[in-house]
């Protein structure tokens, strides 16, 4: 063996013996914003006046966790009121995954997040996990359109996110007392 031949042989040897460091998994990461997409009328209940509430999860640069959960910011004062939580989703953002998400729902606050408000609880289907994916939520209640923000919070793993978006106000909850007949006859009609 020539001295080339050799000294080729020992550092292939010395390679060898050198650890190699196993590959680093990404650092864990959740990143969603909440979007409003505005509300309709719904009807008008009880002298009170009801809107369907919109709303767009969506996933931003980083998200390597699925979401568990994520909870609005809703009033104490509405939280009777509320009614057809949606509880699935079409996302035709990651066919490969399915297009359907389903979720339960709770309304109070929710321990994880320290958020009280309407909670959409991941149950089965297309996991929200991948940047650009997003899943539509929707509700009936009243209130006024508060331009200043109410509160959300999500959870993805152990990792949460808070953040403001457009939703109903804190405002008092508008309780009829009268009769139209009743308003009428006070004025002689």
């Amino acid at each position: 063996m020539t001295l080339r031949q050799a000294l080729g042989t020992a550092l292939v040897a010395a390679a060898l013996l050198v650890p190699t460091r196993p590959a680093l998994a990404a650092d864990p990461c959740f990143d969603v914003r909440v979007e409003y997409l505005g509300r309709t009328y719904y009807g008008n209940i009880g002298g009170v006046q009801y809107w369907t509430w919109n709303y767009k999860v969506i996933g931003e640069t980083c998200l390597n966790r699925g979401l568990s959960h994520w909870v609005l910011g809703l009033c104490q004062n509405y939280w009777a009121l509320v009614r057809n939580i949606s509880t699935t989703s079409t996302d035709n953002s990651d066919p490969p995954e399915g297009t359907l998400t389903t979720y339960t729902t709770a309304i109070g606050l929710d321990p994880t997040t320290a958020e009280s408000g309407i909670k959409w609880n991941s149950a089965s289907g297309n996991q929200l996990n991948k940047v650009n994916e997003y899943d539509t939520f929707s509700f009936v209640s009243p209130g006024e359109e508060n331009l200043m923000g109410v509160a959300w919070a999500a959870k993805g793993a152990t990792l949460v996110e808070h953040g403001t978006t457009i939703g109903p106000s804190c405002s008092p909850v508008p309780v009829e007392t009268t009769t139209w007949t009743k308003v009428k006859a006070r004025f002689g009609n």
